[in-house]
Protein backbone atom coordinates (compact mmCIF):
# COMPACT_ATOMS: atom_id res chain seq x y z
CA UNK A 1 0.00 0.00 0.00
CA UNK A 2 0.65 3.85 -0.26
CA UNK A 3 0.69 3.96 3.75
CA UNK A 4 4.82 4.21 3.94
CA UNK A 5 4.99 7.08 1.11
CA UNK A 6 2.37 9.44 3.15
CA UNK A 7 3.50 9.09 7.23
CA UNK A 8 5.35 12.48 6.64
CA UNK A 9 2.76 14.35 4.92
CA UNK A 10 1.41 17.50 6.63
CA UNK A 11 -1.73 18.64 5.66
CA UNK A 12 -2.65 21.72 4.75
CA UNK A 13 -6.32 20.95 3.82
CA UNK A 14 -9.65 19.77 5.16
CA UNK A 15 -12.00 17.74 3.43
CA UNK A 16 -14.55 15.90 4.08
CA UNK A 17 -15.64 14.88 1.10
CA UNK A 18 -19.40 14.24 1.11
CA UNK A 19 -20.45 15.02 5.06
CA UNK A 20 -21.94 11.88 6.30
CA UNK A 21 -25.48 11.57 4.55
CA UNK A 22 -23.95 11.88 1.47
CA UNK A 23 -21.43 9.21 1.56
CA UNK A 24 -24.61 6.94 3.03
CA UNK A 25 -26.66 8.04 0.41
CA UNK A 26 -23.82 6.70 -2.33
CA UNK A 27 -23.08 3.77 -0.11
CA UNK A 28 -26.61 2.48 -0.05
CA UNK A 29 -27.07 3.71 -4.21
CA UNK A 30 -24.12 1.29 -5.00
CA UNK A 31 -25.46 -1.74 -2.78
CA UNK A 32 -28.85 -1.39 -4.58
CA UNK A 33 -27.23 -1.71 -7.97
CA UNK A 34 -24.95 -4.69 -7.04
CA UNK A 35 -25.42 -8.04 -8.61
CA UNK A 36 -25.64 -11.53 -6.64
CA UNK A 37 -21.86 -12.02 -6.77
CA UNK A 38 -20.71 -9.03 -5.82
CA UNK A 39 -22.87 -8.71 -2.95
CA UNK A 40 -21.67 -12.43 -2.20
CA UNK A 41 -17.83 -11.32 -2.08
CA UNK A 42 -18.47 -8.01 -0.95
CA UNK A 43 -19.79 -9.72 2.76
CA UNK A 44 -16.31 -11.65 2.78
CA UNK A 45 -14.82 -8.70 3.32
CA UNK A 46 -17.28 -6.03 5.68
CA UNK A 47 -19.45 -9.00 6.85
CA UNK A 48 -22.53 -7.75 8.70
CA UNK A 49 -21.78 -4.05 8.12
CA UNK A 50 -23.05 -2.41 4.53
CA UNK A 51 -21.64 -0.33 2.23
CA UNK A 52 -23.71 2.75 3.33
CA UNK A 53 -23.19 1.92 7.20
CA UNK A 54 -18.89 1.79 6.13
CA UNK A 55 -18.92 4.94 3.54
CA UNK A 56 -18.24 7.45 6.21
CA UNK A 57 -15.50 6.01 8.10
CA UNK A 58 -11.99 6.90 6.25
CA UNK A 59 -12.86 10.26 7.41
CA UNK A 60 -12.92 9.67 10.52
CA UNK A 61 -9.22 7.73 10.05
CA UNK A 62 -7.67 10.59 7.90
CA UNK A 63 -8.55 12.88 10.50
CA UNK A 64 -6.88 11.03 13.42
CA UNK A 65 -3.19 10.96 14.31
CA UNK A 66 -2.61 6.99 13.13
CA UNK A 67 -4.90 8.17 9.22
CA UNK A 68 -3.20 11.46 9.03
CA UNK A 69 -1.28 10.06 6.05
CA UNK A 70 -4.29 9.66 3.90
CA UNK A 71 -5.44 12.72 3.75
CA UNK A 72 -3.84 13.90 0.47
CA UNK A 73 -6.25 10.33 -1.51
CA UNK A 74 -9.58 11.89 -0.98
CA UNK A 75 -9.19 14.79 -2.95
CA UNK A 76 -6.66 16.49 -6.46
CA UNK A 77 -6.36 19.79 -5.44
CA UNK A 78 -6.10 22.20 -9.40
CA UNK A 79 -4.66 25.58 -10.34
CA UNK A 80 -6.78 27.71 -11.79
CA UNK A 81 -6.74 27.64 -15.22
CA UNK A 82 -6.33 24.08 -15.61
CA UNK A 83 -8.55 22.55 -18.86
CA UNK A 84 -8.78 19.09 -17.14
CA UNK A 85 -6.94 16.53 -14.49
CA UNK A 86 -4.02 15.19 -14.89
CA UNK A 87 -1.33 12.80 -12.95
CA UNK A 88 0.71 15.97 -12.86
CA UNK A 89 -1.32 17.26 -10.36
CA UNK A 90 -1.89 14.43 -8.59
CA UNK A 91 1.39 14.70 -6.37
CA UNK A 92 2.23 11.39 -3.97
CA UNK A 93 -1.56 10.96 -4.12
CA UNK A 94 -4.77 12.02 -5.08
CA UNK A 95 -8.08 10.81 -5.12
CA UNK A 96 -7.92 9.44 -8.55
CA UNK A 97 -4.90 7.76 -8.02
CA UNK A 98 -6.21 6.51 -5.03
CA UNK A 99 -9.15 4.60 -6.52
CA UNK A 100 -7.24 3.17 -9.31
CA UNK A 101 -4.70 2.19 -6.76
CA UNK A 102 -7.40 0.34 -4.54
CA UNK A 103 -9.11 -0.80 -7.18
CA UNK A 104 -6.21 -2.76 -7.85
CA UNK A 105 -5.44 -4.25 -4.48
CA UNK A 106 -9.35 -4.94 -4.10
CA UNK A 107 -8.74 -6.71 -7.19
CA UNK A 108 -5.89 -8.63 -5.98
CA UNK A 109 -7.45 -9.95 -2.77
CA UNK A 110 -10.94 -10.65 -4.13
CA UNK A 111 -10.16 -14.64 -4.81
CA UNK A 112 -8.80 -14.72 -1.01
CA UNK A 113 -10.84 -12.46 0.56
CA UNK A 114 -9.48 -11.19 4.67
CA UNK A 115 -12.07 -9.69 6.27
CA UNK A 116 -11.55 -5.65 6.95
CA UNK A 117 -10.72 -4.51 10.12
CA UNK A 118 -13.13 -2.21 11.89
CA UNK A 119 -11.44 -0.88 14.73
CA UNK A 120 -10.90 2.61 15.34
CA UNK A 121 -7.18 2.70 14.71
CA UNK A 122 -6.96 0.16 11.83
CA UNK A 123 -6.51 0.99 8.07
CA UNK A 124 -9.12 1.16 6.22
CA UNK A 125 -9.37 -2.09 3.90
CA UNK A 126 -9.28 -1.46 0.34
CA UNK A 127 -12.79 -2.22 -0.16
CA UNK A 128 -14.01 0.71 2.17
CA UNK A 129 -11.85 3.13 0.84
CA UNK A 130 -13.20 2.54 -2.27
CA UNK A 131 -16.52 3.13 -1.18
CA UNK A 132 -15.50 6.42 0.88
CA UNK A 133 -12.47 7.57 -2.49
CA UNK A 134 -15.61 7.11 -5.18
CA UNK A 135 -17.85 9.53 -3.36
CA UNK A 136 -15.43 11.82 -2.49
CA UNK A 137 -14.04 12.23 -6.70
CA UNK A 138 -17.91 13.02 -7.57
CA UNK A 139 -18.04 16.43 -4.86
CA UNK A 140 -17.21 18.85 -7.24
CA UNK A 141 -15.32 20.96 -4.33
CA UNK A 142 -12.65 17.84 -3.73
CA UNK A 143 -11.10 18.31 -7.54
CA UNK A 144 -11.03 22.28 -6.58
CA UNK A 145 -8.05 25.29 -6.52
CA UNK A 146 -5.28 24.35 -4.10
CA UNK A 147 -5.27 27.96 -3.10
CA UNK A 148 -8.45 28.24 -1.19
CA UNK A 149 -8.36 24.75 -0.10
CA UNK A 150 -11.18 22.72 -2.08
CA UNK A 151 -13.61 25.87 -1.11
CA UNK A 152 -12.89 25.57 2.65
CA UNK A 153 -10.72 29.18 3.28
CA UNK A 154 -14.13 30.60 1.45
CA UNK A 155 -16.65 31.64 3.74
CA UNK A 156 -20.54 32.40 2.80
CA UNK A 157 -23.80 32.10 4.12
CA UNK A 158 -26.39 29.81 3.32
CA UNK A 159 -29.29 30.88 4.26
CA UNK A 160 -28.03 33.08 6.66
CA UNK A 161 -26.06 30.80 8.40
CA UNK A 162 -22.36 31.00 8.53
CA UNK A 163 -20.23 28.44 6.60
CA UNK A 164 -17.64 27.90 3.80
CA UNK A 165 -18.60 26.80 0.77
CA UNK A 166 -16.46 23.16 0.83
CA UNK A 167 -19.27 22.74 3.50
CA UNK A 168 -22.29 23.94 1.54
CA UNK A 169 -21.90 21.17 -0.72
CA UNK A 170 -20.60 18.31 2.06
CA UNK A 171 -23.34 18.55 3.86
CA UNK A 172 -25.82 22.17 4.09
CA UNK A 173 -27.35 21.64 0.67
CA UNK A 174 -28.12 17.67 1.54
CA UNK A 175 -29.55 18.33 5.10
CA UNK A 176 -31.84 20.96 3.50
CA UNK A 177 -32.94 18.74 0.92
CA UNK A 178 -33.25 15.64 3.33
CA UNK A 179 -32.32 15.96 6.85
CA UNK A 180 -32.44 12.35 6.72
CA UNK A 181 -31.32 9.73 4.25
CA UNK A 182 -33.75 6.96 3.71
CA UNK A 183 -36.46 9.61 1.72
CA UNK A 184 -33.07 11.27 -0.09
CA UNK A 185 -32.33 7.62 -1.46
CA UNK A 186 -35.78 6.34 -2.52
CA UNK A 187 -35.74 9.88 -4.97
CA UNK A 188 -32.85 9.05 -6.00
CA UNK A 189 -33.52 5.62 -6.75
CA UNK A 190 -36.70 6.44 -7.76
CA UNK A 191 -34.97 8.75 -10.64
CA UNK A 192 -32.54 5.96 -11.66
CA UNK A 193 -35.47 3.26 -11.81
CA UNK A 194 -37.15 5.76 -14.07
CA UNK A 195 -34.14 6.82 -16.42
CA UNK A 196 -32.09 3.76 -18.06
CA UNK A 197 -30.67 6.68 -20.18
CA UNK A 198 -29.13 8.00 -17.40
CA UNK A 199 -27.74 4.64 -15.79
CA UNK A 200 -26.39 4.19 -19.41
CA UNK A 201 -25.03 7.61 -19.57
CA UNK A 202 -23.39 7.11 -16.11
CA UNK A 203 -22.13 3.80 -16.83
CA UNK A 204 -20.26 4.68 -19.94
CA UNK A 205 -17.26 6.03 -18.09
CA UNK A 206 -14.90 3.83 -15.56
CA UNK A 207 -12.07 5.95 -15.86
CA UNK A 208 -11.65 7.89 -12.35
CA UNK A 209 -9.79 10.93 -14.10
CA UNK A 210 -12.79 11.23 -16.57
CA UNK A 211 -15.01 11.72 -12.98
CA UNK A 212 -12.89 14.11 -11.89
CA UNK A 213 -13.21 16.21 -14.93
CA UNK A 214 -16.96 16.23 -14.57
CA UNK A 215 -16.53 17.67 -10.73
CA UNK A 216 -13.72 19.81 -12.43
CA UNK A 217 -15.78 21.55 -14.76
CA UNK A 218 -18.96 22.46 -11.53
CA UNK A 219 -15.96 23.94 -9.32
CA UNK A 220 -15.02 26.04 -12.40
CA UNK A 221 -18.62 26.82 -14.28
CA UNK A 222 -21.41 26.61 -11.40
CA UNK A 223 -19.88 26.51 -7.70
CA UNK A 224 -18.78 29.83 -7.43
CA UNK A 225 -21.62 31.27 -8.55
CA UNK A 226 -23.38 33.71 -5.98
CA UNK A 227 -21.03 33.68 -3.36
CA UNK A 228 -20.91 35.09 -0.88
CA UNK A 229 -24.56 35.14 0.05
CA UNK A 230 -26.04 31.20 -1.28
CA UNK A 231 -30.17 31.43 -0.64
CA UNK A 232 -33.02 29.85 -2.68
CA UNK A 233 -31.22 30.84 -5.82
CA UNK A 234 -28.12 29.39 -5.05
CA UNK A 235 -30.05 26.20 -3.70
CA UNK A 236 -32.49 25.52 -6.53
CA UNK A 237 -29.57 25.83 -9.17
CA UNK A 238 -27.57 23.67 -7.37
CA UNK A 239 -29.21 20.81 -6.14
CA UNK A 240 -29.96 18.77 -8.87
CA UNK A 241 -25.98 18.98 -9.61
CA UNK A 242 -25.31 17.87 -5.77
CA UNK A 243 -27.90 14.85 -7.01
CA UNK A 244 -26.71 13.75 -10.24
CA UNK A 245 -23.25 13.59 -8.52
CA UNK A 246 -24.65 11.05 -5.89
CA UNK A 247 -26.46 9.24 -8.50
CA UNK A 248 -23.15 8.96 -10.53
CA UNK A 249 -20.90 8.01 -8.12
CA UNK A 250 -23.34 5.54 -6.07
CA UNK A 251 -23.97 3.79 -9.73
CA UNK A 252 -20.51 4.06 -10.86
CA UNK A 253 -19.10 2.24 -7.30
CA UNK A 254 -21.75 -0.12 -7.72
CA UNK A 255 -20.69 -0.90 -11.16
CA UNK A 256 -17.01 -1.29 -10.09
CA UNK A 257 -17.77 -4.05 -7.27
CA UNK A 258 -19.93 -6.06 -9.82
CA UNK A 259 -16.50 -6.19 -12.19
CA UNK A 260 -13.91 -6.32 -9.71
CA UNK A 261 -15.70 -8.80 -7.20
CA UNK A 262 -16.62 -12.01 -9.36
CA UNK A 263 -15.30 -14.53 -8.13
CA UNK A 264 -12.98 -17.42 -8.80
CA UNK A 265 -15.52 -19.63 -11.12
CA UNK A 266 -16.09 -16.60 -13.39
CA UNK A 267 -12.33 -15.66 -13.10
CA UNK A 268 -11.61 -18.90 -14.49
CA UNK A 269 -14.50 -19.13 -17.03
CA UNK A 270 -12.39 -15.86 -18.28
CA UNK A 271 -9.50 -17.60 -18.72
CA UNK A 272 -11.32 -20.53 -20.57
CA UNK A 273 -12.85 -17.92 -22.78
CA UNK A 274 -9.30 -16.19 -23.78
CA UNK A 275 -7.82 -19.75 -23.93
CA UNK A 276 -10.47 -20.67 -26.64
CA UNK A 277 -10.02 -17.41 -27.99
CA UNK A 278 -6.68 -17.81 -28.30
CA UNK A 279 -6.86 -21.28 -29.87
CA UNK A 280 -9.38 -19.94 -32.60
CA UNK A 281 -6.43 -17.33 -33.68
CA UNK A 282 -4.07 -19.37 -33.89
CA UNK A 283 -5.86 -22.17 -36.20
CA UNK A 284 -6.62 -19.42 -38.18
CA UNK A 285 -3.10 -18.57 -38.58
CA UNK A 286 -2.65 -22.11 -39.39
CA UNK A 287 -5.15 -22.23 -42.10
CA UNK A 288 -3.97 -19.01 -43.75
CA UNK A 289 -0.22 -19.88 -43.93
Amino acid sequence: MWKSLFILVILTTTCWGWGKNGHEIVGQLANNFLNTMASKIATKFIGSHTLEQIAPWPDNYDHSDYGRWSGPCHYVNMPRGAANYTSDYCGSCCVVGAIMNYTNILQESESSPIPCDFDASAEPCALEFLVHFVGDVHQPLHVGYADDEGGNTVKVTFFGNPSNLHKVWDDDMILKWHSTIDPAIKELQDIIDNNPQLVQQYLSSNDPAEWADESWSYTVGTVYNGIPTLDETYYQANLPIVQQRLIAAGLRLGNLFNNVLIGSSNRAQTFKDIQRVSRNIRHLRVNNN
